[in-house]
């Protein structure tokens, strides 16, 4: 991966998993990153080579996301990571469950996404 100094990059679910390990990558190649989490345990590590640990976002508060893009001056990348899962069999989930599952991998990436065009994040790149 080549060099990401003075790159901005917000990533989701940064707490574990896939997010967690995409956070630490960017930090280890130079960019300064913004993770979000509900629950951060891993945010030392990523403090550590460089980045900035956001703790207690949710992505599906839009006043949170929007917010939270309000704060920073500029976004180069975005990874929508926060995801969730259901261990158990399908019969014994609940709607609500499922209604958890699908604003968190769905609309918690569109409010972030959105969130960062409308500031104007990203605007200027696209009209090049």
């Amino acid at each position: 991966m080549e060099s990401l100094a003075g790159k901005w990059a917000v990533v989701t679910g940064a707490s574990s998993g896939l997010g967690a390990a995409i956070a630490k990558a960017l930090a280890e190649h130079g960019a300064h990153v913004v993770g979000v989490a509900r629950r951060f345990p891993v945010g030392k590590s990523i403090a550590a080579v460089g980045g900035i640990a956001v703790a207690g976002l949710d992505v599906r508060d839009e006043r949170a996301v929007v917010e939270l893009f309000q704060r920073l001056a500029r976004v180069d990348i975005l990874v929508n990571s926060a995801g969730g899962a259901i261990f158990r069999p399908f019969i014994d989930t609940t709607v609500e469950e499922l209604r958890s599952l699908v604003d968190t991998h769905i609309v918690g990436a569109f409010l972030c996404a959105r969130a960062a065009f409308q500031l104007g994040c990203w605007r200027r790149r696209l009209n090049r």
